[in-house]
């Protein structure tokens, strides 16, 4: 089913919807990473977190004027110092550390820096994980790894 919505988004409107759906999948598959990872009760317990980095300006100095363009950019996203709040909030927050129930198999938003954020209906659908989990085993297989 992932791959017939994967084809159709291609197929659309590549740049969007392949994106949207790409980060669809990012999540699913965490969501369902977390729930495998807590069904195996491992000694030591990980947390899964998705992230959204916001929007963060990795591109500007390849520009003409970069300078400018780094200012005129940074009026709308981040810098990678900014952007990376998110992630090392993940990694490395003492409210995750002191809260890993809360924050399993979470998706966190950027803005503010750690904000869970409310996941649709379709990303808690544990059929669709089930089968997006065959689908990466498969395909692993067939890369041979």
């Amino acid at each position: 089913m992932v791959c017939v919505f994967f084809r159709l988004a291609i197929t659309c409107c590549p740049m969007k919807c392949a994106r949207a759906l790409s980060k669809f999948i990012v999540l699913l598959w965490s969501i369902t990473l977390q729930k495998r990872i807590l069904a195996a009760s491992l000694a030591t317990p990980i947390t899964v977190i998705a992230i959204h980095p916001g929007g963060v300006d990795t591109f500007t100095q390849d520009w003409p004027f970069p300078t400018f363009s780094k200012w005129l950019v940074g009026l709308a996203i981040a810098d990678p110092v900014h952007g990376a709040y998110n992630s090392v909030f993940a990694a490395a927050s003492k409210m995750v550390a002191g809260n890993k129930e809360r924050y399993r198999g979470m998706y966190l938003e950027s803005s503010p820096t750690g904000r869970i954020a409310q996941v649709s209906k379709s990303l808690q659908n544990e059929q669709l994980g089930t089968q997006l989990w065959g689908i990466t085993e498969k395909l692993l297989e067939d890369l041979g790894l």
